[in-house]
């Protein structure tokens, strides 16, 4: 087998059976990923690369027909095989490891294939071990979870549009920030509820910046008690949360 696995690598490079040796051994003799490791190290990624033939398979599943994208229904499919409901946080892990840049875009072909064999994924089996992976990841690491906040508002960001419509940043920040939450980071339910309420009273839209900049205000001030003994209006706050803070003022919060 493994010499078959050589003779099939020097086929296709064109290069000495001791480099196919190699490139094999270093990745656990899987025919596929050793030629994108050839391809990457060797020649600089100008080859064009096979696609590993599990993943095409399992891409094939979920295409319904259509040659290059996931279609909706199979994209369903896909997180319901995951054991993942549409509402679950972990799904924008899921978009996050396929480089989805926007959930008005199909998951492509190549999206696909090259985000989980980036992740060494080659099969649905492998592909559910590194989403439970990403899962835990979003338990345990600030920084991953950070990172997955502040990829979500361009993800769910319609089509031309600049700014975030409120419905959706305070439906997400519910996602994001469940009561009882398991994730790295939390923002209490008092908080979260007080924040809607004034957004919704003042703004239909949220900028880039108010989004970051929630998390850490957040994070920095738990409760109202912390949030009037530390808030400074001349630090570097976004006037909109400058704002939230007078408006807590005035309601008698702090």
């Amino acid at each position: 087998m493994r010499n078959q696995d050589i003779e099939e690598f020097v086929a296709l490079t064109k290069t000495s059976r001791s480099t196919a040796k190699k490139y094999l051994s270093n990745n656990n003799w899987a025919l596929e990923y050793a030629l994108n490791d050839f391809y990457d190290t060797e020649q600089d990624g100008f080859i064009s690369k096979p696609h590993p033939p599990e993943l095409l398979a399992l891409f094939n599943e979920y295409n319904k027909g259509d040659e290059d994208a996931i279609s909706t229904d199979g994209l369903i499919k896909f997180m319901g095989d995951l054991d993942l409901d549409l509402e679950d946080p972990v799904t924008l892990c899921v978009a996050d490891a396929m480089h989805c840049a926007s959930l008005s875009q199909s998951v492509s072909k190549e999206m696909f294939i090259q985000g989980w064999h980036e992740n060494l994924c080659g099969n649905l089996l492998q592909i559910k071990e590194k989403v439970s992976e990403l899962s835990e990841k979003l338990r345990s690491d600030a920084a991953y979870f950070e990172h997955i906040y502040s990829y979500t508002y361009a993800l769910v960001l319609e089509p031309n549009e600049k700014q975030l419509d409120l419905e959706t940043a305070i439906a997400y920040w519910q996602l994001l920030f469940p009561e009882d939450s398991v994730y790295a980071i939390k923002v209490p339910q008092e908080r979260l509820q007080s924040w809607a309420a004034f957004l919704t009273g003042n703004v239909t839209r949220i900028h880039y910046d108010v989004w970051n900049m929630f998390l850490k205000f957040a994070r920095m001030f738990p409760d109202d008690k912390v949030l009037k003994q530390g808030y400074n209006e001349n630090d570097a706050w976004p006037v909109l949360i400058d704002e939230y803070y007078e408006y807590l003022e005035e309601e008698g919060q702090l």
